[in-house]
């Protein structure tokens, strides 16, 4: 990882790396998205429609590999055309 303050490079766990979420909050706000917590204004948890957003690197890479699609199969279509 590569410290934008004193440009140092540093090893570093994916479980104790967590991604900047400005950018998906300005997103959300620029699509009337107001909060994404219970109720603005007070500590209160996240929305469950937005947890994903306090997850560190680590989890967000075990969640892709639980929700990957299949690896696509792939199926001779011309196999009779060598079978002579």
């Amino acid at each position: 990882m590569w410290v934008w303050l004193d440009s140092t490079v540093h090893l570093v766990r994916p479980e104790h790396l967590l991604p900047d979420i400005s950018p998906i909050r300005n997103a959300a706000r620029a699509a009337g998205v107001t909060t994404f917590r219970q109720q603005p204004g007070r500590p209160s948890p996240l929305l469950p429609e937005w947890q994903w957003i306090k997850w560190t690197v680590d989890r967000h890479l075990q969640h892709r590999e639980q929700h990957a699609p299949p690896p696509p199969t792939i199926e001779a279509v011309q196999e009779p055309l060598f079978a002579s």
